[in-house]
């Protein structure tokens, strides 16, 4: 009895460590940010393969981008993770050094893609990037965005994201998993019994 049960708990265990080794993470910097001018950066990160996707929501929305006019972005960077040795988003290759207003800087502990160019089409963005590090292991990612258009003096984005709390949903169903995995334990201990 006492051996189902533990193979059982350390089935559970090794589950879950499974499940969380090839998790996606989501980081997030709301409108609600002033450093963000009232758009929603929200950055997906596959930290098994070091695929990232940043998506941002708002662009030029009336009562929501606080400057509005922008037409492209210009440049982007990150802090880099344990063990960085380089990042490409389409081909660009990322440079070291930080961003300041006038561009990729080459200062700083700090990677950037210079010129991205991505037109705004729309009021949404999206970017697949791609990062190579050893460890991704309680990375914060730090954002910094330049943004060029009509409005010619848009700050620069600079501050760290936020990781998102699981949804109470996730955690329902880890613990009905987790109920049914007992069920099935005291099952077959009845049946073995019998």
């Amino acid at each position: 009895m006492q051996h189902s049960l533990k193979k059982t708990i350390l089935a559970a265990a090794l589950a879950l460590a499974g499940a969380q080794a090839g998790a996606v993470t989501v980081w997030t910097l709301d409108g609600s940010s002033g450093a963000t001018e009232g758009l929603t950066y929200t950055l997906t990160g596959d930290l098994a393969t070091g695929s990232f996707n940043l998506a941002i929501e708002g662009i030029n929305v009336a009562g929501v981008d606080t400057i509005g006019g922008r037409t492209f972005l210009e440049d982007l960077s990150f802090n880099p993770p344990t063990g960085y040795t380089g990042a490409s988003l389409g081909g660009l290759a990322a440079i070291d050094g930080g961003l300041n207003a006038s561009g990729c800087n080459g200062s700083g502990n700090f990677f950037c893609f210079d010129g991205v160019h991505q037109a705004v089409a729309g009021s949404t963005m999206s970017l697949d990037f791609t990062i190579t590090a050893s460890s991704f292991e309680g990375y914060v990612p730090h954002l910094k965005v330049d943004w060029n258009g009509s409005a010619n003096n848009y700050n620069l984005v600079s501050t760290d994201m936020v990781a998102a709390v699981p949804e109470p949903e996730t955690y329902a169903m880890f613990l009905a998993g987790l109920g049914a995995m007992g069920f099935v334990a005291r099952r077959r201990q009845k049946l073995q019994q019998a």
